[in-house]
């Protein structure tokens, strides 16, 4: 039997801050081992004092690390505020989905259109999304 709490990906647009830590916080509280962003570029005065940049290659980086977070994961939590995400949050759903993770949205009513936004992404992104296979394939024992 395994004992070990559920683990839960937050992904949405850093511009959330405070849906980010609300979701911490109330996912924490409900017994979940929360896995999150470490840098917020869209609120870095709020969560950084605003003495933190990054560059484009450390923003691959940091996205290449987030699809690793969702690896450990049992479940993804999509915080779309207002029905609300952006490329790096639809490539992460994506990936999610793909890699046959639990999906949980902030706001039910615009599941539908994330998961067509989702979709389309893996239509037009063939090459990213096999190497994505591949990648599963290949750690499989």
């Amino acid at each position: 039997m395994n004992n070990r709490p559920e683990i839960v990906c937050l992904c949405g647009s850093t511009r959330f801050y405070e849906d980010f830590r609300e979701a911490n916080y109330q996912q924490t509280l409900a017994g979940r081992i929360v896995l999150s962003v470490g840098f917020y570029p869209h609120a870095a005065d709020k969560a950084h004092a605003g003495h933190v940049g990054v560059t484009a290659e450390e923003k691959r980086q940091l996205d290449v690390l987030h699809l690793r977070k969702i690896d450990l994961a049992d479940a993804v939590l999509i915080l779309n505020r207002d029905g609300y995400i952006g490329e790096s949050t639809t490539r992460e759903l994506a990936y999610a989905v793909v890699m046959h993770k639990r999906v949980e949205w902030l706001e039910d009513d615009s599941s539908e259109t994330c998961f067509a936004k989702a979709a389309a992404f893996v239509e037009h992104n063939h090459a990213e999304v096999a190497s994505w296979v591949d990648c599963v394939t290949a750690r499989k024992p």
